[in-house]
């Protein structure tokens, strides 16, 4: 069964949407695919019962949202 889906039209700057391609392209993904992942994040970080955490080789980070 599929899931109903709807449709939004976007406008990014171009940098921006070159950037989004290139990530894309790196993890052999689609531009919307990425978009829906960054749109959950979204929607789970604005709960203010979550913490989000940055981490990468040499540090954590920890991301409060306002």
């Amino acid at each position: 069964m599929r899931e109903d889906t709807k449709r939004y039209n976007a406008v990014f700057p171009a940098k921006l949407f070159e950037q989004i391609q290139a990530l894309a392209d790196v993890q052999d993904t689609t531009i919307i695919s990425l978009l829906c992942k960054f749109c959950k994040l979204g929607v789970m970080a604005s709960n203010p019962n979550v913490k989000i955490l940055l981490q990468s080789e040499n540090e954590t980070r920890e991301i409060v949202l306002i």
